[in-house]
């Protein structure tokens, strides 16, 4: 199933949400709608949890596995001069602002690797390709 999520930078912090029906904390995103772009499910979701419109930015990173494929998107516009409105009460229970190190940690396992390897990919200005494990692949490609 294909899921689509956007990592939101602002200085050294990242947002984090706790989900009221799972455990851990996750990036804005969710599930890929039948005829719907990787793109546009982002944009969706942060809507949805957020409560804010944003126009992402560039692919960071493409997670591609056996009947899953997994997308993270830079945060095009910056959170910080907008008024959230997450979905308290429905599918939001919390939302955290952490630091890069905090973030990578308390994330969900595999998540944590998607966020330290988009992480980078933001800061060096690069698409990540995976087809296997996104730390140390062989299979791993880099895109400028």
């Amino acid at each position: 199933m294909p899921a689509a999520a956007v990592l939101f930078v602002s200085g050294s912090r990242v947002p984090l949400l706790e989900r009221s029906w799972s455990p851990g904390l996750v990036r804005p995103g969710g599930i890929i709608e039948a005829g719907e772009t990787a793109r546009a499910a982002a944009e969706r979701e942060v809507n949805e949890e957020l409560g804010v419109s944003v126009t992402i930015g560039q692919l960071l990173v493409h997670d591609r596995r056996p009947g899953f494929d997994h997308y993270v998107f830079i945060g095009g516009e910056a959170l910080s001069g907008l008024e959230l409105a997450p979905d308290y009460g429905g599918e939001i229970a919390a939302l955290y602002w952490l630091p890069f190190d905090v973030a990578v940690q308390r994330h969900s396992p595999r998540g944590s690797q998607r966020v330290k390897v988009a992480l980078d990919a933001a800061r060096d200005g690069m698409t990540v390709v995976s087809e296997r494990e996104l730390v140390d692949s062989p299979r791993r490609s880099l895109y400028r």
